[in-house]
């Protein structure tokens, strides 16, 4: 057996040293680490690595699933909302923002004329005051389509309009009040964005 003294050497001096020999000291106390099992000592055997490859496939399937059965609900859920009726125009529900969080409303897109959108919004729960209905393009500039006048919280308004502008892929629109500088906060969005 090597001693320390030969392990080591007269390089280490001081605390360094005094460390060092404590922990040769608790290895030799420990002794040798056990046998290993002759299972262990074989290796993996090809039933064990096919074994772990089929649960890890299982594993995968079951996580999956869900993100699937997720991603089917909200297609779902956006087409049902909004789909086109049988005259062809376009059923948008619409929802609150925390500036209107009781706020519920329809936006029905009619079919378009050779200069105009006519539309027509049904909204309940807005705070009385003037409102504009706004299309959104592409999450940037926004244009005013039509205006409306909700008079008491109480009462639902419906009300129509013709927009000069027609929608393109990626448009949206909105509801937002009128205000001396242009329009405030948005109270009324689409209810699948």
């Amino acid at each position: 057996m090597t001693t320390f003294d030969e392990l080591i050497g007269a390089e280490p001096a001081g605390t360094e040293r005094e460390r060092l020999r404590s922990v040769h000291d608790m290895l030799v106390e420990a002794g040798p680490p056990p046998e290993l099992t002759p299972e262990l000592a074989s290796g993996p055997t090809l039933a064990m690595t096919l074994g772990r490859r089929a649960r890890a496939k299982s594993r995968r399937r079951r996580m999956l699933l869900p993100a699937v059965a997720a991603a089917m609900l909200v297609v779902l859920v956006v087409s049902f909302a909004t789909a086109r009726n049988s005259d062809g125009s376009l059923a948008i529900p619409l929802t609150g923002t925390p500036k209107a969080p009781n706020a519920v409303g329809t936006l029905i897109v009619l079919k378009p004329t050779k200069t105009t959108q006519p539309m027509k919004i049904e909204v309940q729960g807005l705070k009385p005051g003037q409102y504009g209905v706004y299309l959104v393009h592409q999450g940037r500039s926004w244009e005013k389509c039509g205006t409306f006048v909700v008079r008491d919280l109480a009462g639902g308004r419906t009300t129509s309009m013709d927009s000069p502008y027609r929608a393109k892929p990626g448009d949206t629109w909105v509801v937002a009040p009128l205000t001396a500088k242009g329009h405030g906060a948005t109270v009324l969005r689409p209810a699948t964005a």
